[in-house]
């Protein structure tokens, strides 16, 4: 399966028990050129694929929503900012947030490696989610075909036992960052 049917498949499991989800319709390729030209990058094929078919979706659950392009750049140039504000701040210029989670950790692409990082400005952490994007779908998309997960409706939020992501992360190769 490639990548966009994966995300499409995980988007459907989510919205199977999940109301809240707001998708933004999606955009054209030169329209995510342009964007992506605005801050020196190019997109890789896999985002021109994501932002054709949404550009963002709001609440995933009740504290992770997929960034529209301009979030996601407005995100990039505050990262940039900082990292020549302070040269000590871990990020890299190939990194693209392309998720947030409650508005302080962001899920950022490596643009270059397709590596996962997960970015916590606020408490000035960084750590490498997954040595690749692919595989971290990949264990996310065999969660929801399993089952084997749980869904909060008060807290809206998706649950799942640390021994089945724990066993998902040891399958895929899945560092120890951003669990759920």
């Amino acid at each position: 399966m490639d990548t966009i049917n994966k995300i499409q498949t995980i988007f459907t499991h989510i919205q199977s028990f999940n109301e809240e989800p707001m998708p933004k319709p999606g955009i054209s390729e030169s329209e995510i050129a342009g964007y992506f030209d605005s801050i020196g990058l190019a997109p890789t094929a896999n985002l021109v694929q994501l932002y054709g078919w949404h550009n963002g979706i709001d609440n995933l659950d009740a504290f992770l929503s997929f960034l529209s392009v301009i979030d996601a750049i407005e995100s990039y140039k505050g990262n940039k900012s900082l990292k020549k504000d302070i040269p000590d701040f871990e990020w890299k210029e190939s990194w693209f947030t392309v998720l947030d989670m409650n508005g302080d950790v962001q899920i950022c692409l490596d643009l270059e490696t397709n590596e996962l990082y997960s970015v916590d400005v606020e408490c000035d952490l960084v750590q490498k989610i997954a040595d690749n994007y692919d595989a971290y779908l990949d264990a996310i998309l065999s969660l929801f075909q399993s089952g084997k997960y749980g869904f909060d409706e008060e807290a809206c939020c998706i649950e799942v036992e640390s021994d089945v992501w724990n066993k998902l992360r040891e399958d895929y190769n899945i560092k120890n960052a951003w669990d759920l």
